[in-house]
């Protein structure tokens, strides 16, 4: 059974359309420019799969494993992707636009050459993970942690950090902060610059 087959099928049983049950795991493979916006990913398995520029716009991906996959140029957009995993990723110039993750884990996670923008990242677990040359923009990064992991050029534009934990993360000290609030003894403040290290728990 092809890929497209098989997604169709899961897309059924998990939207109630179909009642044979059917399972979405898929590893070590190789999969190209393919389109899964309208497909159901929820609870699937993607393990250690290289995708190159493929599409998961609007695809909801609660609860999904993609852990130790590679995102190459993929698109990643009106997402919902809660109590998923995506440990030991790599995501590379990929759009990563309005996502809603929730109690996700990135666990030693790559990110490098993107954009984050207009999403919620909150009570995530991002810890030991990389970053380079990233931009996160208009992200609500409430109670996540990136406790020991490494910043390389990395921007935090008009973001809300809330009990958002940076401990033993290495980069911070070159770390941009334009316009970030920043909740400080029950008030809502927005700060740039160097201060706003003072203030973020670490």
């Amino acid at each position: 059974m092809d890929l497209l087959e098989n997604l169709k099928r899961y897309t059924d049983y998990s939207t109630g359309i179909s009642k044979e049950p059917c399972e979405l795991l898929y590893e070590d493979i190789c999969l190209d420019n393919i389109i899964f916006t309208n497909y159901d990913l929820n609870n699937s398995k993607f393990l250690e799969v290289n995708f190159k520029k493929c599409n998961f716009a609007e695809v909801y991906l609660s609860g999904a494993s993609l852990c130790g996959s590679f995102f190459d140029e993929c698109v990643f957009e009106n997402n919902i992707f809660r109590k998923g995993m995506a440990d030991y990723a790599r995501f590379l110039k990929s759009d990563i636009k309005n996502i809603d993750a929730f109690r996700t884990s990135f666990y030693e996670t790559s990110f490098e050459h993107l954009r984050i923008e207009n999403s919620m990242f909150k009570n995530c677990h991002i810890g030991h993970a990389k970053f380079k040359n990233v931009i996160f923009e208009k992200t609500d990064l409430s109670r996540t942690n990136f406790n020991n992991s490494v910043f390389d050029n990395v921007i935090f534009q008009n973001c809300y950090l809330y009990e958002t934990q940076f401990k033993d993360l290495m980069g911070l000290e070159k770390t941009m902060f334009y316009n970030t609030s920043i909740m400080i003894d029950g008030e809502l403040r927005t700060i740039s610059g160097n201060k706003v290290k003072e203030v973020i728990i670490i």
